[in-house]
């Protein structure tokens, strides 16, 4: 882990989500990038929580052991964002796939980090809504743009959110 991490610290994630904690070189490395072309950091372990009380557990845990936390859905971001450059814990979301709600008057989607854009219009009954990044005349089903987008469900600046 980061330099002078106590290895306790493995140990406590590995009992608050037994299986779902891992420092296997493979796990390791498919953390440490994402779909830029930004160099990869390892991290030291990668946990995969199934809740948002676990997320917050393992918040938490880092913070009280001053551990770096990077979080992580999809792994398509094109900037960065989810490699670890400061080494710790990959907090990878992306089995956190549940829909919570589907608000079509309000265009909203309320759902967990690990929904993907391409999996959205199947979990939302098909509903067309229009996407924020085309014109719009488009919607999310139709627009070639949005189509090939595979980012987690969470763009604040076209209208919908995270939870």
């Amino acid at each position: 882990m980061a330099p002078g991490t106590d290895p306790a610290v493995l140990r406590a994630l590995a009992e608050l989500l037994p299986g779902r904690c891992s420092t296997r070189t493979a796990d390791l490395d498919a953390a440490s990038r994402d779909a830029s072309s930004l160099p990869g950091a390892r991290p030291e372990a990668v946990v995969w929580p199934l809740s948002t009380d676990e997320v917050a557990t393992v918040v938490l845990l880092a913070h009280q052991h001053r551990v770096p936390l990077t979080p992580r859905g999809a792994g398509s971001s094109l900037e960065g964002n989810p490699i670890p450059v400061r080494g710790g814990i990959v907090l990878d979301c992306s089995r956190m796939t549940t829909v919570i709600s589907v608000r079509p008057a309000d265009l909203q989607v309320d759902a967990q980090p690990g929904v993907v854009y391409a999996a959205t219009p199947a979990r939302c009954g098909e509903r067309r809504a229009p996407c924020g990044s085309s014109s719009a005349s488009s919607t999310c089903r139709s627009s070639p743009r949005c189509a090939s987008i595979r980012r987690p469900v969470g763009w604040s600046a076209r209208g919908c959110r995270a939870r």
